[in-house]
C-alpha cells in the first residue's frame, strides 16, 4: 500500500455542479483501482491524499501531476503504509450551496467550525495529522482576515 499527499492550485474557480461531477468521475474510478482518500477544495486549492496499491497510486500521481485543472502540484508526503488512513473518505469541500443528502454522501465538512473528534479517521497518522495542520493555518487565516 502507498500514499501521497499533495496540494495544488485551481487554474480557476470551479462550482459546486462541477465539484459534484468530479466527485463521481473520482469514485468511480477510485473504486476500479481499490483507491481511497481524501479531496479537499477550498479557496481555489487542492489537497488531496490518495491511498491504495502501489502501482496504481503512482500511475494516478501522474495522471495528477498532468492533470490541466490545476497547476503548481507540490507532494507534501509520499510514503509506503500498512493500512489505510481513509478507508471510507473519497471527498470533502465547502459548498456555497446544500446538497441533497444522496448527492452529498462521501463529503465532509473539513473547514466547518465542528468539533475535530467527528472528522478524525479511526486511524488517523501522518497523513490526517498534515491535513490538520493545513486546515487549522486556513481557520487562522481566515479568521485573522475578518
Amino acid at each position: 500500500m502507498y500514499q501521497v499527499v499533495y496540494m495544488s492550485n485551481a487554474k480557476r474557480e470551479f462550482n459546486d455542479d462541477e465539484l459534484l461531477e468530479m466527485l463521481f468521475e473520482f469514485r468511480k474510478f477510485n473504486g476500479e483501482h481499490d483507491i481511497s482518500g481524501l479531496l479537499i477544495y477550498h479557496r481555489n486549492c487542492f489537497m488531496q491524499v490518495i491511498e491504495g496499491p502501489d502501482a496504481h497510486i503512482h500511475r494516478l500521481y501522474a495522471k495528477i501531476c498532468h492533470d490541466t485543472r490545476h497547476n503548481l502540484v507540490m507532494t507534501l508526503l509520499s510514503r509506503p503504509i500498512n493500512t489505510r488512513e481513509f478507508p471510507d473518505w473519497s471527498m470533502g469541500f465547502v459548498p456555497r450551496e446544500e446538497f441533497s443528502e444522496s448527492l452529498a454522501a462521501g463529503f465532509t465538512d473539513f473547514f466547518g467550525a465542528r468539533d475535530g473528534a467527528d472528522r478524525v479517521p479511526e486511524k488517523a497518522d501522518l497523513g490526517y495529522q498534515l491535513l490538520e495542520s493545513v486546515r487549522g493555518q486556513l481557520l487562522r487565516r481566515e479568521s485573522s482576515a475578518h
